[in-house]
C-alpha cells in the first residue's frame, strides 16, 4: 500500500456502493429540476418586487 488508506486492500475492494435504480435516479433528477425552477422564479420575483419597491 502507498500509505494513503487506513484500511487494507481487501477491505477497500469489498466496500459496497449502493446506487439508486434508473427510475429512482430519474425521479431525483425531475425533483431537482423543479426545485431549480422554483428557486429561479423566486429570485426573479424578488428582483421585480425590488425594482418596483414592492418588497
Amino acid at each position: 500500500m502507498d500509505g494513503l488508506l487506513n484500511i487494507s486492500f481487501e477491505e477497500y475492494t469489498s466496500i459496497k456502493i449502493r446506487i439508486p435504480s434508473r427510475d429512482e435516479q430519474d425521479k431525483i433528477a425531475v425533483y431537482f429540476r423543479k426545485l431549480d425552477m422554483a428557486i429561479t422564479l423566486h429570485q426573479r420575483k424578488k428582483k421585480v418586487l425590488k425594482k418596483y419597491k414592492l418588497e
